[in-house]
């Protein structure tokens, strides 16, 4: 029992730094600034936190599966576990990122109140989180915790905790909600950006940046088409299911373009390659 004990602990330090810059935020915006700007913050939080469920499901079901593949040393099939993970986690939170950002106008006063509008400005902000949170879980939960890297994982979110800490001193007097929005965006940069740095002579982040890359190129297509619709419809539960329909629509088909390009590509590539050797022979 007592040889548990420690990576317990060390396993619980990271629970107190995330509870720490999470509740830091209402606790910093309520002392700071008014009740309306902890108001608009509070509703903001909860939609954004919405598509977080599917992310934490996928890596709550990977972290056992990746720790026995890697204590039997199937490094080759841990690797491709990540690699399938990452393009499943960017392809779905490019989708998610963009399109509450593409409604997020719209969405504000038809579910909240027209008191709540300027919620869509805070929301709109707020969604790069979601790009960086499903980056960053596969990265803890597939490769640092299975792997023991426990120091790395402690120190990416204790610095997302100074850097939210910094930041939220700084702007909440000035800006109130959008402070702490703000603060929340650099601070899970920050812990997507140091566990990418620590591990990256390990993994084929050529690979994961290229397909990343282009989710998110397809999700800026449809924030812009989301948000025009938004722009030139009145405000109405219509309008929001037509962007939503339309946003859909447009995602899913661009990235089927682009995953039957890219896999012409890759049957072009295996091609030359086994012309190439049989050349050499």
């Amino acid at each position: 029992m007592c040889k548990h004990f420690k990576p317990c602990a060390i396993l619980f330090l990271p629970v107190i730094a995330v509870s720490l810059y999470l509740i830091m935020d209402k606790i910093m915006l309520g002392s700071m600034s008014t009740m309306r700007e902890s108001g608009f913050y509070e509703n903001t939080e909860k939609i954004v936190n919405i598509p977080f469920g599917v992310i934490t499901a996928l890596g709550s079901v990977m972290l056992p599966r990746m720790t026995n593949v890697i204590a039997n040393k199937q490094y080759g099939r841990s690797g491709k576990y990540i690699e399938v993970s990452m393009n499943f986690v960017m392809f779905l939170s490019s989708a998610m990122a963009f399109g509450i950002a593409g409604i997020a106008t719209v969405f504000s006063p038809v579910f909240f109140g027209k008191e709540f509008t300027d919620c869509g400005i805070l929301i709109r902000a707020i969604t790069p989180i979601i790009v960086f949170k499903a980056w960053a879980n596969v990265i803890r939960t597939q490769y640092l915790l299975p792997n023991e890297k426990d120091k790395d994982f402690i120190m990416s979110l204790f610095a997302g905790a100074i850097v939210n800490l910094i930041i939220n001193s700084l702007l909440i007097p000035k800006l109130g909600a959008m402070g702490a929005v703000l603060g929340t965006v650099a601070a899970e940069g920050t812990v997507c950006i140091y566990q990418t740095v620590v591990v990256r002579k390990e993994l084929n982040f050529r690979k994961y940046f290229r397909d990343s890359v282009t989710y998110l190129l397809i999700g800026g297509i449809m924030y812009v088409l989301v948000d025009q619709i938004g722009a030139k419809m009145k405000e109405s539960l219509l309008t929001l299911v037509t962007q939503i329909g339309v946003g859909a629509c447009v995602f899913i088909c661009l990235c089927v373009i682009y995953i039957i390009i890219d896999k012409q590509n890759c049957i072009h590539k295996l091609y030359i390659n086994r012309f190439q050797r049989r050349e050499k022979r």
